[in-house]
């Protein structure tokens, strides 16, 4: 009789567990980031200041990095490079990025 008491006991708890109200989460806000003319634009990192780097693709298939900073995109593209990508940004606004 026991044992029947306490297994009810603990399945009433997990029951009580998984129905109860979750916390609310965290709200986002969520904006399209997209390069001027650009057939795909993949942002890679965001700075501390807001800063946005990244590539997009432009109509001939060229890839192309880009900082993207106070509503203004501009184009990153690496001398002599067959593609340039923006993948990170320091809180000083240096660009890293790949070849």
């Amino acid at each position: 009789m026991k044992r029947n008491w306490l297994v009810g006991t603990l399945t009433l708890g997990a029951v009580a567990l998984l129905s109860g109200a979750a916390a609310p989460g965290p709200t986002f806000q969520f904006t399209s980031i997209n390069f001027p003319g650009a057939v795909s634009t993949s942002a890679e990192d965001i700075g501390p200041g807001g800063q946005i780097v990244g590539l997009y693709t432009d109509t001939g298939g060229k890839q192309h990095g880009f900082l993207l900073s106070g509503g203004n995109f501009s184009s990153i593209d690496y001398p002599g490079a067959i593609y340039t990508d923006g993948r990170g940004i320091s809180p000083g606004g240096d660009i890293v990025g790949a070849l």
